[in-house]
């Protein structure tokens, strides 16, 4: 079964409850810092831009998990939950924690995978890119080993992504 035999509601709620729980990551990440920038002006203590740089290393990490919330078999939450799963076009297998990675930067370019969307139904801008397509998952089918390690690659890899951006901003 491919991608155009999804329903747009079913790709829709997939996609909605995956973008929620997520931003519900980079927020619990993000609460130290929202802490911090509540009670350091209550206090005695001098600003330092130093603690504010740390407690962002934690809300760049939670929002780095976003990128790679597909690494584990090609399946998110909310992939798991509506039977979907995010696959490699050439070899059907659950795509690589690097082809989700790619597949998801492109989730920052939100305006323009919908405008694509209108013109290609069927695959996403990252989907293109990155060689994935999502489908359905066949009920009786034999999980693979989940690769711990790949997905581990991935995280470290999006937030080293997330620090270079982070780094760019500050320097500008």
């Amino acid at each position: 079964m491919t991608y155009r035999s999804i329903p747009t509601a079913v790709r829709l709620k997939a996609m909605l409850v995956d973008h929620f729980l997520m931003c519900c990551i980079t927020v619990l990440f993000g609460i130290p810092l929202i802490v911090y920038a509540i009670i350091e002006p209550l206090s005695r203590v001098h600003f330092d831009p130093e603690n504010y740089k740390k407690l962002t290393y934690l809300v760049l990490f939670g929002s780095s998990l976003f990128f790679c919330k597909d690494s584990l078999n090609g399946q998110s939450f909310a992939k798991r939950k509506f039977r979907l799963k995010v696959i490699d076009v050439n070899t059907g297998n659950a795509a690589s924690p690097l082809q989700c990675f790619v597949r998801n930067v492109f989730c920052l370019l939100l305006p323009f995978e919908l405008l694509f969307s209108y013109e290609n139904v069927h695959r996403r801008i990252g989907d293109k890119i990155a060689g994935t397509e999502l489908i359905r998952e066949k009920l009786n089918a034999d999980a693979p080993k989940v690769r711990y390690w790949q997905a581990a690659v991935c995280v470290s890899i999006s937030f080293a992504f997330h620090l270079g951006i982070f780094l760019l901003i500050d320097i500008i």
